[in-house]
């Protein structure tokens, strides 16, 4: 089995599926799942940032990646992130740090343990002390 994980991702999430694209390749494995740990930056809404990656994304803009590219509501298309998710198939679940939308995370998953919480169902959110199974 392969995992990749990353911590800290802070929005950038092209970069995490441009890099697991590029190990795969590498390595001619697939991965079998993504695991993010903290501090996603899951705004999907940039006028719901906080003050933090409000600040960063001034000098960043990929601080707010979620919202222009991973959202239900994104409006940027990005060819080579199509094709990076279409290499690499691996959901990638993560639980949360402080810098996310917190009241709009509970309203998009409600009382669920688990759920995908962008476009192309393949970022999934993982409730604190949710177990799960990956890979078989």
């Amino acid at each position: 089995m392969a995992i990749a994980i990353f911590g800290d991702v802070h929005g950038h999430l092209r970069l995490v599926f441009e890099l697991c694209r590029r190990w795969q390749e590498a390595t001619g494995q697939t991965l079998d799942a993504i695991l993010q740990c903290g501090d996603m930056g899951w705004f999907p809404d940039v006028a719901r940032i906080d003050r933090a990656t409000r600040k960063h994304a001034k000098e960043d803009a990929e601080e707010l990646g979620v919202a222009r590219f991973f959202a239900p509501t994104a409006t940027e298309e990005d060819p080579r992130l199509d094709e990076n998710l279409e290499v690499v198939t691996a959901a990638l679940y993560w639980a949360h740090g402080n810098h996310e939308d917190f009241e709009r995370l509970r309203e998009v998953v409600g009382s669920r343990d688990v759920a995908a919480v962008d476009r192309f169902d393949r970022v999934r959110w993982c409730r604190s002390g949710t177990a799960i199974t990956v890979g078989g």
